[in-house]
């Protein structure tokens, strides 16, 4: 008993530091098995010593009087009291060093998604740190880890407060090793005053998964080719398991946006790689966390399998996912994702009802389904030229209320008008029967000037048939 854990860790303990543990005991906070106090009194008479009467079977008898000596129980109580005295010790340095109390702090607060709380918090560390008079290695340590608590709460969407918080990183993070390194060189020319130390040649790094993945990745930026891909893809799913989910999500984002890219060269095969990655990030939960997932990710996972004419799997995904939407939100992405389901099933006048009857509420969502509207008005029109004018008004009024609309985007907007009015002409002109392929060339042409568009590889599929 005098060599096990729980007495070692015990030895380290003050006599008030011992007194203090016994609140820990007790607290139903902590602990619900009553036989800990009993052990705790036995422990306590016997510290710091621990000389006497420390056998486990007489300490096993003082606890259970009623019961024969059981090795496992007895190692059962013990565990969960070292377990205890560990819990009292971290709790202690906790108090002892706020900082790290408050940066364990934001960072529940951070994976509990309150935005408020962590904003709050945040600014009392960072007001915290930048008050100490040391610029030290532990004063930027601190700083990257707020910072890096920063960039996991900040959403995905957001790329500019992202990159600007990357920048900030890597500049704490060059301030850090170059403190640190100074600090070590300092101590160490000390040493070799006194001892005679031995000159150490550099030696290349040792292989490292993350710096290979990390090489590869920054390889598909450079090349942006197709080879890349595939072997930072390749890379990725068979080390999967040794990298974090933040990793995870990083890198599939990287092979995702690749291939999305790509679709202006062959919207079809790179539209399949896509849905792949989705699936497979979906399978192995890379794509969600805490069972939440953003309108744009799920709206993204959608097109992509309807248009790889994956149907069941499309009908599956929405029922067993749309709980994980955003409340506020479910509703208008789940209308418009079974909408843009019947429409890639060639269900165009199902679509148009169920867009119809769904009251969308937010700006994205309601133009989002405007414009999916006039494609299958526009489906419907190469089928029967008799909805010419219904297509015709329909976007007319689409447009008109775009104009009067002042909180869209700039951009977005741009993007719908030009949307719309490339669809007129596109519609007169098939209107007058088959096109030629001076025409199509001469439309081909226009679509290229728009600098944004939506729906261009749609339109373009358009012009062709």
């Amino acid at each position: 008993m005098q060599n096990s854990k729980l007495i070692k860790i015990l030895r380290l303990l003050s006599e008030e530091e011992m007194r203090q543990l016994k609140k820990l005991v007790q607290s139903p906070c902590y602990t619900s098995n009553t036989n800990l106090l009993k052990l705790y009194g036995v422990l306590l008479k016997a510290h710091p010593e621990f000389e006497r009467g420390m056998e486990k079977e007489k300490i096993f008898k003082k606890i259970f009087p009623k019961h024969e000596f059981s090795d496992s129980k007895w190692r059962n109580l013990t565990k969960d009291m070292t377990q205890l005295v560990e819990q009292f010790l971290i709790k202690k340095e906790l108090e002892k060093d706020g900082i790290q109390k408050r940066k364990l702090l934001l960072k529940i607060l951070g994976e509990r998604r309150n935005a408020e709380l962590f904003g709050k918090e945040e600014n009392k560390i960072t007001k915290t740190l930048k008050e100490d008079a040391f610029r030290d290695h532990i004063y930027f340590r601190d700083l990257l880890d707020v910072n890096g608590l920063r960039l996991d709460h900040i959403e995905s969407q957001n790329i500019r407060l992202r990159a600007e918080q990357l920048q900030d990183r890597l500049h704490l993070l060059e301030m850090y090793y170059q403190v640190s390194k100074t600090k070590i060189e300092m101590e160490l020319t000390s040493f070799s005053r006194i001892i005679k130390l031995e000159e150490r040649s550099s030696t290349p790094m040792a292989k490292n998964l993350m710096l290979d993945i990390c090489n590869k990745a920054q390889a598909l930026y450079a090349e942006d080719d197709l080879v890349t891909f595939e072997e930072l893809k390749s890379l990725f799913f068979e080390n999967l398991s040794s990298l974090r989910k933040s990793m995870q999500q990083a890198i599939l984002t990287l092979l995702i946006n690749f291939v999305i890219r790509k679709m202006k060269e062959d919207d079809l095969k790179f539209n399949q790689l896509a849905f792949e990655l989705y699936k497979e990030g979906i399978e192995k939960e890379i794509l969600f966390e805490a069972q939440k997932m953003t309108g744009t990710g799920f709206m993204n996972i959608v097109v992509a399998s309807a248009k790889s004419r994956a149907f069941e799997w499309t009908y599956n995904f929405i029922e067993q996912f749309s709980p994980y939407l955003d409340q506020e939100i479910a509703e208008d992405v789940e209308a418009l994702s079974r909408s843009y389901l019947l429409f890639q099933e060639q269900k165009f006048e199902a679509a148009i009802q169920l867009i119809n009857q769904n009251n969308f509420k937010h700006g994205l969502y309601k133009q989002s389904a405007k414009i999916h509207s006039l494609r299958c008005y526009f489906e419907l029109f190469l089928k029967d030229h008799s909805y010419f004018d219904l297509l015709e008004s329909t976007r007319a009024n689409f447009e008109r209320a775009l104009y009067r609309d002042e909180q869209i985007l700039k951009e977005n907007k741009e993007g719908m008008l030009n949307f719309s009015a490339f669809l007129r002409i596109l519609a007169s002109e098939k209107l007058k029967g088959n096109l030629d392929q001076a025409t199509k060339n001469r439309l081909l042409n226009l679509l290229e000037t728009y600098k944004t568009i939506y729906s261009r590889s749609w339109l373009k599929g358009k012009i062709e048939i």
